[in-house]
């Protein structure tokens, strides 16, 4: 299978080897930097037309959260949210994120967000480079430079 590269925000390059992208959920760190970098979803559904784009309710709490959002911080936060499907918190993520924990050592919320992205049958973007040795069943993980 060819190389594919996708380009994120100018300066995110990753060459993905064999790894469809049908399903991707985006983790907290990926969506920040993003926001920072371009106005609203619209930008992230146009570098991603044939995916279907999720996040984990953890990463739209994280969004959400920050006790010092703006008004205007907090609309472009939802225009984003918008183009994405929010997954909660199923009995399912519950049980595949305490296993996940368990096998990577990682922090509770990047375990529900990386049970999300396994229980979709997703690739998970992000920039934690904790996930980059993983090796867990399911687990198809893209982490950005």
């Amino acid at each position: 299978m060819p190389l594919k590269t996708i380009r994120l925000c100018l300066s995110w390059s990753v060459v993905v080897n064999g790894l469809t992208l049908g399903k991707i959920v985006f983790d907290t760190a990926v969506l920040i930097r993003f926001l920072k970098k371009y106005e609203g979803a619209a930008d992230l559904r146009t570098l991603f037309p044939d995916s279907d784009l999720f996040i984990s309710v953890i990463t739209e709490f994280e969004l959400l959260s920050y006790w010092r959002i703006t008004p205007e911080e907090e609309a472009k936060i939802n225009l984003l949210l918008s183009d994405l499907v929010v997954i909660p918190f199923t009995p399912e993520i519950k049980r595949q994120g305490i296993i996940f924990r368990r096998a990577a050592r990682n922090k509770t919320p990047d375990s529900i967000i990386a049970a999300t992205a396994i229980t979709l049958n997703a690739a998970l973007i992000t920039h934690d480079a904790d996930f980059e040795n993983v090796k867990y069943p399911g687990f198809s993980v893209i982490v950005l430079k």
